[in-house]
């Protein structure tokens, strides 16, 4: 006989999930894409612990180099954000400096060709630039301690640093094999999905999870002796492409157990505080 983690915790999740959406679908319709971002907002702020930040918005670097414009999870225990705003406010949006976020979500309503498309791009300009913070070592465990460990053997299924953002990809429904219509069936969006990531190039930004529905989705995996070894991370140069999975209301559950895992195991580095305040020190102006 089968047995469920948790008594079939990610099955239970993806209903719960599945009902959030049904009800605030009728309540809004989701006529505005801004609308669907919301709604998902709200049920990650009651799904996530509390010292996880959730916001619409962009996530920027020092430099002043801004990129995203879609759903934010990041540290507001230890981390300002640059826009103040309600935090519980999802309709307006914040900034949220690179070194604060554990993820980034890009959220579409119903995922087609020209959204797939979008969604890879915006994600993979996310990665990018979060990847230009310092990095923290495995064995760091402290923010402001720095260790010179490195690990004595490659692991498959985890990042080299603990502070890696996850990205990924959520939505409601997706289409099918023609990349505009929607789908009427698992079988449909598996079509569509692979016809889609044969198409990727190489690139060490992909996104880290594509939620197409509530029926499929794409987990990445390493290869090692004709096998794949499961990852919550798509790891540059280790991860060689995604499994594509099909399988019955369960997508959402499976989605958010593997957030969960990711920004669980991530642990974020440090302000670059002396230079903010060394920034606002120089030049010295004169007393008046």
């Amino acid at each position: 006989m089968q047995t469920f983690v948790y008594d079939d915790y990610v099955k239970n999740l993806h209903q719960a999930f599945s009902k959030m959406l049904d009800d605030i679908s009728a309540e809004f319709n989701f006529d505005l894409g801004s609308e669907f971002e919301i709604a998902i907002c709200e049920m990650l702020r009651i799904f996530l612990p509390t010292k996880y930040g959730i916001c619409r918005g962009f996530v920027v670097s020092a430099e002043g180099e801004l990129v995203g414009d879609d759903i934010i999870i990041y540290d507001q225990e230890r981390f300002p954000t640059l826009r103040p705003n309600t935090i519980k406010d999802f309709s307006k949006k914040e900034k949220i400096p690179i070194e604060a976020v554990y993820g980034y979500i890009e959220a579409k309503h119903t995922l087609d060709s020209q959204s797939f498309d979008k969604s890879f791009k915006q994600t993979k300009q996310v990665k990018k630039l979060c990847s230009t913070r310092e990095q923290v070592n495995i064995y760091q465990l402290d923010p402001y301690i720095q260790s010179d460990k490195v690990l004595p053997y490659p692991v498959l299924h985890w990042p080299k640093y603990k502070n890696s953002v996850f990205c990924m990809i959520v939505s409601r429904y997706c289409v099918g094999e023609d990349g505009k219509t929607r789908a009427t069936s698992s079988a449909d969006v598996d079509v569509f999905l692979r016809s889609k990531i044969s198409d990727l190039e190489k690139n060490p930004n992909l996104p880290d999870l594509i939620i197409a529905g509530a029926h499929n989705f794409l987990s990445p995996a390493a290869v090692q002796n004709g096998k794949n070894i499961p990852s919550l991370h798509f790891i540059p140069d280790v991860t060689h492409g995604y499994q594509v999975i099909k399988k019955l209301d369960i997508a959402f559950g499976a989605g958010l157990s593997q957030l969960a895992g990711a920004i669980d195991w991530a642990r974020l580095g440090r302000m670059p505080w002396l230079r903010i305040v060394n920034d606002s020190r120089f030049p010295e102006s004169e007393a008046t």
